[in-house]
């Protein structure tokens, strides 16, 4: 029993360590005090202080964290400063007691930033170069901050062009070129060339592309050969060159040269003493005529064979004779 007088024991007048007393001991209430245990629950970033004797203690405000940090749940109770665990912000990384910031934070245009910087994982940020492997026709897009990026399709060519190269790092702006009978444009478009193709007998000359723009001509296909031959395979982009006829028959010569890709054009003519006949020469007949006959019309190329013989004329007067007739000599009256 608890009464408040000398030589009498009175139990729980001190408690243990984190813990404090309650109630009384009188004649009212005898034996009443009871040893209660001291409880953290306080708010993050505070503890209980003074917990003990016959306080409860109170909630007071941790001072133990360093600059950019955060507390991170309730301290130590009845400690100094309370030792409230903490933990720092983000870009800041531990380091002896201390937060000290993250290298490598902001990565410079056209690289990404990888790794970790954290409160215990320190400072592993790294900043790469972002990566211009894309294929043709595509380009690297969106590698910034903490992103790869990714190679996507270019939209820039216009029509009647193709793509002849990747674009830069997040610019679509992949290189182009236009099709073969087109030329760029001021405008940037691709306009089909003129001249592209020419008429018979003609062939083209210049350049129409991307680089140079339309300088396509047209040409007359030149004959310029020599006698018996012909311009052949004049025509596209190719000025033909002479080649030699082989239209003219036996017992023939050429007399020009023939017309442009035109491989039996050659002009010819029979040689003395033949005359043409179905595209040959042949032979003319009555070239040498009897006795007492002479030889009148002609043979050639161009009149045909008109060759004729013909009787020695007797038609002279009396007391004279016809001399000198034969060969094509009708002769006279003598």
């Amino acid at each position: 029993m608890c009464w408040p007088r000398a030589g009498v024991l009175v139990e729980n007048t001190t408690c243990n360590k984190n813990y404090y007393r309650v109630g009384n001991c009188n004649e009212e209430s005898p034996n009443g005090y009871e040893c209660i245990s001291c409880e953290a629950n306080c708010p993050r970033g505070h503890f209980r202080n003074g917990c003990g004797t016959f306080s409860r203690g109170n909630c007071e405000v941790c001072t133990n964290k360093p600059a950019n940090s955060d507390y991170t749940d309730q301290g130590v109770m009845n400690t100094d400063k309370g030792n409230c665990p903490w933990m720092c912000i983000a870009n800041f990384y531990h380091k002896l007691g201390s937060c000290r910031s993250c290298d490598n934070v902001s990565c410079s245009e056209g690289s990404y930033r990888s790794g970790n910087c954290s409160h215990s994982g320190g400072n592993g940020y790294t900043c790469n170069k972002c990566l211009n492997n894309c294929k043709v026709s595509e380009y690297r897009a969106n590698c910034k901050a903490t992103n790869p990026g990714k190679c996507i399709s270019c939209t820039n060519k216009p029509i009647n062009s193709s793509y002849v190269r990747s674009g830069d790092i997040n610019t679509d702006n992949c290189g182009w070129e236009c099709f073969d009978g087109f030329f760029e444009s001021s405008k940037k478009e691709c306009v089909a060339c003129s001249n592209k193709i020419c008429k018979v007998n003609q062939y083209r000359t210049g350049e129409c592309n991307s680089d140079k723009g339309n300088s396509y001509k047209c040409n007359e296909c030149q004959a310029t050969c020599k006698v018996g031959q012909y311009r052949s395979d004049c025509r596209e982009t190719q000025p033909g060159y002479c080649k030699d006829c082989q239209n003219k028959p036996k017992y023939s010569y050429y007399t020009g040269q023939g017309m442009v890709n035109a491989h039996n054009s050659c002009p010819w003519k029979c040689a003395e003493q033949y005359y043409p006949s179905d595209g040959k020469c042949i032979a003319c007949t009555n070239k040498t005529c009897e006795t007492n006959q002479y030889r009148s019309g002609v043979c050639s190329h161009e009149d045909g064979n008109n060759y004729k013989c013909n009787k020695c004329s007797r038609n002279c007067n009396v007391g004279q004779y016809r001399g000198g007739c034969g060969g094509v000599s009708m002769g006279s009256c003598k």
